[in-house]
């Protein structure tokens, strides 16, 4: 049996966290990661513990009651990596047992498919050379250098030369799963990095501010688990 730790990360932020607590179709943004999060734990062979990283007293008490089947260890840490470990090492004190992986799930996606822990986690358990596997979006279009160049580096259309490999843009907030080691190492991510393509739209979606909570509440009723 495999254990997982499941860590939903929460920074104080006054402006952010107050849309985190809106309903959208009667379930906080929230309160759907944290759904999002247990969903892990119905996967085979996994042991799940699923734990809030929280600096933010307010949030805390939130998340508290959502369920008592989550850990509230307290956070001292500021910065994200530093915050993930803490939680880690807090969550195995209180256990007295070790977890293989990690898997981050930050707050603010209030839509995300359930199809993809199942595939991160065959994905790490297949390939042992992995640190991790995150998930991205394909993208569409030319890829542009910076300063001000308009130097095409990258077509993924294909339109005008084939390309070896096409472009991802990186969606860590969605879904992260990491061994231990590595994030105890600092790393969220690491080096040796599987990708889960997510291509629908859904996953764009925060509830950041006012007008993205609003664009999510109008969205929710259309939203039927798209997945991968």
């Amino acid at each position: 049996m495999t254990r997982v730790l499941a860590i939903i990360p929460l920074h104080a932020d006054p402006d952010v966290n107050p849309c985190l607590l809106e309903p959208i179709d009667g379930r906080s943004t929230l309160a759907r990661s944290i759904d999002f999060a247990r969903a892990v734990g119905t996967l085979a062979e996994l042991k799940l513990t699923v734990s809030i990283a929280c600096n933010d007293p307010v949030m805390s008490a939130a998340a508290a009651a959502l369920g008592d089947d989550l850990t509230l260890p307290e956070r001292h840490a500021e910065d994200l990596h530093a915050a993930l470990a803490e939680n880690l090492l807090a969550n195995e004190a209180q256990t007295g047992a070790q977890y293989a992986w990690v898997c981050t799930v930050e707050p603010l996606h209030p839509f995300r498919p359930l199809a993809i822990p199942e595939a991160a986690f065959e994905i790490l358990r297949d390939n042992p050379g992995l640190e991790s596997v995150a998930c991205a979006e394909p993208l569409r279009g030319r890829i542009w250098a910076g300063d001000g160049a308009h130097e095409t580096i990258a077509d993924s259309f294909n339109r005008d030369h084939p390309l070896s490999q096409k472009p991802y843009r990186e969606l860590v907030g969605l879904f992260t799963l990491t061994r231990r080691d590595v994030l105890l190492g600092g790393h969220r991510i690491g080096e040796e990095v599987g990708l889960i393509a997510v291509p629908n739209h859904w996953t764009r979606v925060e509830t950041r501010d006012a007008t993205s909570l609003e664009a999510a509440r109008l969205l929710a009723p259309m939203y039927q688990n798209k997945t991968p």
